[in-house]
């Protein structure tokens, strides 16, 4: 405390400073603190907006930058700003500050967005989406942004990694890509989420990933994955056998007969048989092999004929 005065006077001591006088006693000096200064309330108001939205329009791209760093996450200005501002920088702030996913989705939609700012607003919205929901309407409306978003995979990838399953189910649904659904098969927290996964993966490289990466998650899975994967070998070769089979009646048709030949066709007679019940709906190589079967039959029929 500051004071102005001290008078002592037959020790009594009478004090006075900015607070006013206090007290005095015979040897002791009471002293009461002046009240604390009120700082003024700061007030957003038009003043403000007004020198703050300068500050957005200045011709020095830091200057700009600065105050983007200043906005809000829903601040509907930020996406206006990654739009049109001149400065790359300034952009890439304002998609960095962004935090609203249907603001971020409908920049997606610009087609003047450039590809660059376009890569930066997809990795933003991805990282927004990704997060761990607030509610059940938080998650609805998260699913509903996905939805409605027209991205090719890049998003729909990256959107595995999201917290929320039915977000993460949402962008499955949308992708066909082999080695997406492989990944999601093999290492989704959801055993729903992997068998839906599985149930579209056509691909023997993208089977055979599941199997040898979901064989410590989930067994059941990696079964599943290594059992497709030995039944597209089985048709691979029963396709190969069909087509020795239609090779082997061919040159027998088309070859000098002899006494031998007859026994050769029954026996590949027998052997189609067998591969025709395996591989029904081959018309191909169904086709083919009784056409030339037909030929071949009429020469030994003629031959015998001959014999008579």
């Amino acid at each position: 405390l500051r004071c102005f005065a001290l008078a002592v006077k037959g020790g009594r001591a009478l004090t006075r400073g900015k607070a006013g006088v206090i007290s005095a006693s015979r040897g002791v000096a009471i002293l009461r603190a002046a009240p604390a200064p009120v700082r003024p309330r700061q007030v957003h108001g038009p003043m403000f907006r007004q020198i703050f939205g300068s500050r957005l329009q200045h011709p020095d791209a830091e200057v700009r930058r600065q105050a983007v760093a200043d906005l809000e996450g829903d601040d509907p200005r930020l996406i206006e700003i990654a739009l049109a501002d001149a400065s790359d920088a300034v952009r890439l702030e304002a998609v960095r500050r962004a935090t609203e996913p249907g603001a971020l989705a409908s920049a997606l939609q610009r087609p003047s967005l450039p590809a660059r700012i376009r890569e930066e607003v997809l990795d933003r919205l991805t990282s927004v989406l990704c997060k761990p929901v607030a509610d059940e309407q938080d998650e609805a409306q998260r699913v509903e942004c996905v939805e409605q978003l027209n991205e090719p995979l890049l998003l729909r990838a990256r959107l595995t990694g999201a917290d929320s399953p039915r977000l993460r189910a949402s962008a499955l649904a949308r992708t066909d890509d082999q080695q997406q659904l492989a990944q999601v098969a093999a290492g989704d927290p959801s055993g729903r989420l992997r068998l839906a996964a599985l149930e579209r993966v056509t691909e023997e490289g993208a089977l055979e990933t599941i199997a040898r990466e979901a064989r410590n998650r989930d067994k059941g899975v990696a079964r599943a994955a290594r059992e497709r994967v030995e039944g597209m070998r089985a048709a691979r070769e029963r396709l190969a056998e069909g087509e020795r089979l239609c090779e082997q009646i061919e040159r027998l048709a088309q070859s000098a007969l002899e006494a031998a030949d007859e026994a050769a066709f029954q026996h590949l007679e027998q052997r189609f048989a067998k591969w025709s019940t395996a591989v029904a709906g081959n018309e191909d190589l169904q086709q083919r092999y009784e056409r030339h079967r037909d030929a071949l039959q009429q020469r030994l029929l003629s031959r015998a004929a001959l014999r008579r």
